[in-house]
């Protein structure tokens, strides 16, 4: 497949999140696969290594040319030496949402994909190397096949509305964005959808009322830095780790404080790389193997420090029903992802309320941040592990209702 991109616009140079449109286009392919055959049309006399930052070569060996030219678009495609390869056309002053890309460079019949707006929805065409000879005239002509109801057999149109929506790691429903760009007053509206299309759906009430915003200026604060999403990741487990001996030895403001700074880089970290399109396999693994283990061994380290070593006390006692019923609660919520590919905890309404309050880690601190306050930290304790049995009992319950009345959805498949 060779892919034509069109960056002749102006816009093709506006930056979200401190990328240039035409540089994120460039790194989404590559993330989706893409290594090579990209040629990117620019005006007379521009240079588009001096357009990429610096982080762009190190990180992306992505092969591509340049062609500076005032010709349509159609005859410089027509005039390339191997006419037989499928192709792939895009404008670069175009925001598109991966799922868009995806659909494009996985379909095997030529497809054209059309956002709401059709005059501000950038090209988003595939062409099958056996229908080149059917796109006789100039793109834009494909712009006018999107806007008949009868299209030609050789061609699909695809809108945006018909695509997958639900995104399973993100637990949220968002219409894929395609979008061009059109002028630049527009771009920090721009860049907070796209925020909000990167934050997980189904959140603790803490995470949707409190942090949400200061969270999304850090992250537009920190993309035109040299911090990297792996070094706040660093950040995260570091303080994880911290907050563990912290809490054994009894200091508990100092803990919390320590693992409310483990929670903002732990959201921080994937929102920066989701924006700047720096994602990392590794740091994914070890963040999501981390987080859960010094959860579960903050719990205990309350039991200790509350029962003064002594398990069989009260509050030891306490620790270890809340280890159990949070361990008992993720195999459950795990199992039901990995078995039918759809988060339990927006599963159905419900199961989305429910999680607003549920005992998860961003509630049981606030909760012994406020038996704290009130100097009677371990009926925080009891309470944080009432409610963590709640939860566990509620998700036991929920996923027996759902199996028993076989609602169960078929795993999500991409369009």
């Amino acid at each position: 497949m060779h892919i034509w991109i069109d960056a002749r616009s102006p816009y093709a140079f506006e930056k979200i999140y401190s990328i240039t449109l035409i540089e994120r286009l460039l790194r989404q392919l590559f993330v989706l696969g893409v290594k090579k055959h990209v040629t990117v049309v620019l005006p007379l006399h521009l240079s588009l290594a001096r357009m990429l930052r610096d982080d762009f070569l190190p990180r992306f060996s992505l092969e591509y040319s340049t062609v500076n030219s005032e010709e349509a678009l159609y005859a410089l495609v027509q005039a390339e030496k191997d006419a037989e390869q499928s192709l792939m056309l895009l404008d670069g002053d175009g925001i598109y949402d991966e799922r868009v890309l995806r659909a494009l460079l996985t379909n095997s019949h030529s497809l054209v994909i059309r956002g709401g707006n059709l005059e501000e929805t950038p090209l988003a065409a595939f062409i099958h190397a056996s229908d080149r000879k059917l796109l006789a005239d100039n793109p834009p002509h494909l712009r006018q096949i999107m806007e008949q109801k009868s299209p030609p057999g050789w061609i699909e149109i695809l809108s945006i509305d018909e695509m997958e929506r639900y995104i399973p790691e993100l637990r949220q429903t968002a219409v894929p964005m395609l979008l061009k760009l059109r002028q630049k007053q527009s771009i920090r509206a721009i860049e907070d959808e796209m925020y909000e299309n990167t934050f997980k759906g189904v959140m603790d009430f803490i995470a949707t009322y409190v942090y949400r915003l200061p969270v999304r200026e850090l992250t537009r604060w920190l993309a035109p830095t040299r911090v990297t999403p792996n070094q706040i990741t660093a950040v995260s487990v570091i303080c994880s780790f911290a907050a563990l001996p912290l809490f054994v030895m009894g200091w508990l403001w100092t803990g919390l404080a320590v693992a409310f700074t483990f929670i903002i880089a732990d959201s921080l970290d994937g929102k920066l790389a989701r924006l700047t399109i720096r994602l990392s396999n590794v740091a994914g693994h070890v963040d999501h193997v981390t987080s859960p283990v010094f959860e579960a061994g903050y719990y205990l380290a309350w039991g200790w420090y509350f029962s003064s070593g002594n398990f069989a006390a009260p509050p030891g006692q306490a620790g270890l029903l809340l280890f159990c019923f949070y361990g008992l609660d993720k195999i459950t919520t795990s199992v039901f992802g990995l078995k039918y590919g759809r988060s339990l905890l927006d599963y159905q309404p419900w199961d989305a309320r429910f999680h607003l309050i549920a005992a998860r880690r961003t509630i049981n601190f606030f909760i012994m941040a406020l038996g704290c306050l009130f100097q009677n930290p371990v009926v925080a304790l009891y309470v944080i592990t009432t409610w963590m049995g709640v939860t566990m009992l509620w998700h036991m319950y929920r996923f027996a209702l759902h199996v028993h009345r076989g609602r169960i959805l078929e795993r999500p498949q991409p369009i």
